[in-house]
């Protein structure tokens, strides 16, 4: 094969890399936008958000058709307005929320409440809840503040659905 000089080399080098993000953006987003779609429908379908959108499934395929169209659509606003980094900073203000949550629990439930209280019961939620919060607290200010109004927004709605907490939402039996 001919050489045919750098600039075309680095010209399908460009292409290829485009090329690849989006095969493996279609190849490993689908899994996520399917598994956030069905999150959003038992949300949905628990009457945690609205019913009658989130909860519906398409009659043929059973596929919460509106949510996947409103995640696409989400995601696709995100791919144009916001950069890789601060999208991975939001997942992670989300996802570490959640750890330190899980470790919180995990605390609460095998040491504060244990008859018997053990440092393997004590320290390993601490050590991951304190790793989480240094990870969380590294996060950008603007990822913070953006995070935070998001979570904010999902507790008032919480506060809302349930009347101020006093009224519990009904989780339905999956089938």
């Amino acid at each position: 094969m001919e050489h045919r000089g750098l600039a075309n080399d680095l010209a399908v080098g460009e292409f290829e890399n485009i090329a690849g993000y989006g095969v493996r953006a279609t190849v490993d987003g689908r899994p996520v936008l399917v598994g956030a779609a069905r999150l959003l429908y038992g949300m949905g379908r628990d009457d945690a958000i609205p019913r009658g959108f989130f909860g519906a499934l398409h009659p043929r395929t059973h596929v919460p058709g509106n949510n996947v169209i409103l995640i696409g659509a989400i995601a696709l606003v995100g791919a144009f307005t916001i950069s890789y980094g601060f999208g991975a900073e939001l997942l992670n203000f989300g996802a570490l929320i959640g750890f330190m949550g899980v470790n919180l629990a995990s605390l609460v439930r095998y040491f504060w409440r244990a008859e018997r209280k053990t440092a393997t019961s004590l320290v390993p939620p601490l050590l991951g809840f304190l790793i989480c919060a240094y990870l969380w607290a590294s996060l950008s200010p603007h990822a913070l503040v953006v995070g935070a109004v998001w979570l904010a927004s999902g507790v008032a709605y919480g506060a809302w659905k349930t009347q101020g907490f006093k009224k519990p939402i009904e989780f339905k039996e999956v089938e």
